[in-house]
């Protein structure tokens, strides 16, 4: 099968580690200016990053897409609902106009949601913290 580059540079890197609990997160700014068929390369790729780290016994890591709208982010779900991984927790999505960085709350805000999740279901930043070392210490990182 023919392979693709496609160069990932994130809009941001971060780690947050809370007690014992660690997140590697990429952060996506998407404005919606890209075709939804170009983003859905770029999610592969990422995932694709990152089945390559965990087979290589490194830490894995989300991406934490950051939407201009509710809409985009139910197309986007959809997208990613429909690829063979979408089980695996790589993603999470929120709408930008829930996200302010001077908010007080903003690792306890349940604002980003994951596939598979109901409509208006969200995780916090610390959930998702929390999910990374279950997802660690239970193997569901394994191939």
């Amino acid at each position: 099968p023919s392979v693709k580059r496609i160069k990932l540079i994130a809009d941001g890197y971060f780690e947050l580690k809370i007690g014992e609990n660690e997140l590697r997160a990429y952060v996506e700014i998407d404005r919606g200016t890209i075709s939804l068929r170009k983003l859905a390369m770029r999610l592969e790729a990422y995932f694709a990053l990152h089945r390559h780290m965990v087979d290589r016994q490194a830490p894995g890591f989300y991406v934490l897409l950051v939407v201009s709208s509710r809409q985009r982010l139910q197309n986007i779900k959809k997208i990613l609902a429909g690829l063979s991984y979408s089980n695996r927790r790589v993603f999470a999505l929120a709408v930008s106009e829930n996200i302010r960085a001077y908010d007080q709350d903003l690792l306890t805000k349940k604002m980003w949601e994951i596939v598979g999740s109901s409509i208006g279901e969200g995780l916090s930043i610390e959930d998702i913290v929390q999910n990374c070392e279950r997802r660690q210490a239970g193997g569901a990182q394994a191939k």
